[in-house]
Formats: structure tokens, C-alpha cells, sequence
């Protein structure tokens, strides 16, 4: 356990306060990070949006703290617009299936994030910031985009979700 003061809570990690420019992202599995370190560093080299990683040592990331809402929040809140929304993610997507695989050599194949949806988008001051590259692999873009719209189409039905009101306006 960790006398870091806790900002967050996911699924499988949970997220803690450093300092004011890092965070420490702790898996409760014990999992090892480097792959979604270096799958991070990689992208990130080439220019796509995620948080800077300091450090990764079995079930520990020491990464950049971002600040702003995640995505979902901005929803939510009505500060960002379904429309909006959908538009943001689209090009996150278009964005990371244009950079080349780091590993295999077949053309058609692109980096996939996996888990793509507005719960790991940060709306960052330098705009918005992908996190949780956990699932993260090489593969066939439609997969990606599949996945992701299955996560959308569960919040889409589930009436006691914060967002599923949007459902009607796309």
C-alpha cells in the first residue's frame, strides 16, 4: 500500500498523487507495465497524444499528471458536446491507426489502444491526452474501432448511465 494521497480508481489500477507534474498508476493485480510503457513511448515518439512516462517497474507507472476533466466528465457537465465527443474520438482513432506498427511487418497492420472511450481521454490543457494503454497491441484497425463502439453501445442502453441520454441526439 502506498501513503500517496489517491485521486482515482479504476477498473484494475488505481491512480496516486506524487506531485503537482506526477502521478503513480499502481496495478491491483500486480501486472507488469513495461509493455504498456513501451507501447506508450512509442507512440508518444511519434507524436500521438499520451502522458509522459518516467518510470515502470512491475505493477508501478510513474507517469505525467494531466490536468482537466477525462472526456467523459466534459460530457457529462455539457461542457463538450456529444457530436463533439464522437468527432474527438473518431480522430483519436484515425490518428493512432495512421502510425506504422512498432514490431510487425505487415503494412496493414496498426497500433491498437483497445479500450478507447471517453473515460480515457483526458481534456488536457495541450489538448486531449489518451491514457490506460493496458490492452494496448498491433492488430487490424477495425478492431479497435469495433471494441470501441461495443463500449459506447453498452452505455447507450444502460438507462442509469450519466451519458446514455445522448444516445438519441447521434
Amino acid at each position: 500500500m502506498t501513503s500517496l494521497p489517491l485521486l482515482g480508481s479504476g477498473r484494475n489500477a488505481d491512480v496516486f498523487a506524487i506531485d503537482s507534474r506526477r502521478v503513480l498508476r499502481r496495478y491491483r493485480d500486480d501486472g507488469d507495465v513495461a509493455a504498456e510503457a513501451t507501447i506508450m513511448a512509442y507512440v508518444g515518439e511519434l507524436g500521438f497524444p499520451v502522458p509522459k512516462v518516467y518510470q515502470a517497474d512491475e505493477a508501478d507507472l510513474v507517469m505525467e499528471r494531466l490536468d482537466g476533466p477525462t472526456m467523459s466528465q466534459a460530457l457529462i457537465a455539457g461542457s463538450l458536446g456529444i457530436e463533439a465527443g464522437g468527432e474527438l474520438l473518431a480522430d483519436l482513432h484515425r490518428r493512432l491507426h495512421e502510425l506504422p506498427p512498432r514490431l510487425s511487418p505487415d503494412s496493414s497492420v496498426r497500433i491498437l489502444h483497445l479500450d478507447l472511450h471517453p473515460d480515457n481521454v483526458i481534456l488536457s490543457q495541450r489538448g486531449p491526452v489518451v491514457i490506460d494503454w493496458r490492452n494496448a497491441t498491433e492488430g487490424p484497425p477495425d478492431l479497435d474501432l469495433a471494441l470501441s463502439a461495443l463500449i459506447l453501445a453498452e452505455v447507450a442502453v444502460d438507462e442509469e448511465h450519466d451519458l446514455a441520454a445522448g444516445r438519441t441526439r447521434c
